[in-house]
């Protein structure tokens, strides 16, 4: 049995869940879903573009298992609100763009129902995946008894009749989720500001966002407001998924942007971290952060074409950038702050250089995470090997 997952690379929009039997025939679905991480609690954690490798993003692409299917018997009214009243299904990462966000503490994702918009449509949630109540409940017919089952994610092309997900910019129940919700603020710092907004430097093969191939700081157009044409993956479901969203359809067709005051919210959220020259917590005046940014990236290319048969000039500018961002973490001695990550990228090992960045655990977890999605989106290219 295979449970898949189809997403659109603009999460603003529903995706489809459908279900494989052992012969490959449909056994559930396609039913829409919801992928899409709401904007204030990612704001919240820093994690500005939703980014599917850092904490409540979107949900990742990948490979999954069917750990267990979670009880609503004893939840809280809250939850049960929340994640609906059917049951949930709790997934672990195996592979691709899911395991390297577990790396980093993604360590569960579920799909469930719940909070639904008073229109019908689905509501946006912390990187999970949401179904309407009525199909969350016919899925967990098909899925019971079945723990160990495959479950792949994978990117698609948006279909015509795609409702618009409806964010929530309260729903805050954790990520990893939990039944109980999120009762203290993140472990980990908050940067005040990137010196470019996450979305237009995250590679969009990792994450929806835009690709920018110029000098870090360079502001790009963010490609999750575009879709991408090209080969749609995997098994053409015939006619379009039903269910609880068919109301919701006809503003589907023409996506209300009225947010509400929640919309308002997260927009002022918004507000705060984007469009700043504030940078990792530290603050510069008049030409000192440019000229501070040209010496650290200068001395880490006379570092790297000491250290590497391949010169820092010939680097793909995404390898570039990833340098010049940690540089700005770490400082240039990045062979003594990530010695793992130094040996492997001068090496040329550069997958071995993405899991070290992802396995160091330290406070400057988003500039780490940033030049390994900028790397891994390199390697996925060619640029890299």
């Amino acid at each position: 049995m295979l449970i898949r997952i189809e997403l659109p690379r603009n999460r603003d929009f529903c995706g489809c869940l459908l279900v494989l039997d052992d012969a490959g025939k449909i056994a559930f679905g396609p039913e829409w879903c919801a992928g899409r991480a709401n904007d204030a609690a990612a704001l919240r954690r820093g994690n500005d573009s939703r980014s599917c490798l850092l904490p409540y993003g979107d949900t990742p692409l990948g490979h999954y298992r069917l750990r267990q299917i979670i009880s609503m018997r004893e939840a809280s009214d809250h939850a049960l609100k929340q994640f609906g009243r059917f049951g949930i299904v709790s997934l672990g990462a195996t592979g691709g763009q899911a395991l390297m966000a577990d790396s980093i503490g993604r360590f569960e994702i579920w799909i469930h129902g719940g909070c639904a918009a008073p229109d019908g449509r689905l509501a946006s949630t912390n990187g999970s995946v949401r179904l309407a109540d009525p199909a969350m409940f016919a899925l967990l017919q098909v899925l019971k008894g079945r723990e160990g089952a495959l479950c792949e994610v994978v990117e698609a092309e948006r279909r015509a009749q795609a409702p618009h997900v409806w964010e929530d910019g309260f729903f805050d129940e954790g990520d990893p989720p939990s039944l109980d919700g999120v009762e203290s603020e993140p472990e980990w710092p908050i940067p005040v500001a990137m010196t470019a907004p996450l979305r237009t430097i995250f590679l969009g093969e990792y994450d929806g966002g835009g690709t920018d191939t110029g000098v870090v700081g360079d502001q790009g157009k963010a490609g999750g407001d575009a879709e991408t044409e090209g080969k749609k993956e995997g098994i053409e479901a015939k006619g379009e998924p039903i269910g609880a969203h068919d109301a919701g359809k006809a503003g589907a067709e023409s996506p209300s942007r009225e947010g509400g005051w929640r919309g308002a919210i997260a927009g002022f959220f918004r507000s705060l971290y984007r469009d700043t020259t504030v940078s990792h917590n530290v603050r510069y005046t008049d030409n000192a952060q440019p000229a501070a940014q040209a010496d650290v990236r200068g001395a880490l290319a006379a570092k790297f074409d000491a250290a590497s048969a391949r010169k820092f000039a010939d680097l793909p500018a995404a390898a570039q950038n990833a340098f010049a961002g940690l540089g700005q973490a770490y400082g240039a001695d990045l062979d003594t702050a990530l010695p793992g990550f130094w040996s492997a990228a001068a090496a040329g090992r550069w997958p071995g250089a993405v899991q070290a960045l992802l396995r160091t655990r330290d406070q400057h977890i988003v500039a780490r995470t940033r030049a390994a999605d900028l790397l891994q989106g390199a390697i996925v290219q060619g640029a890299l090997s």
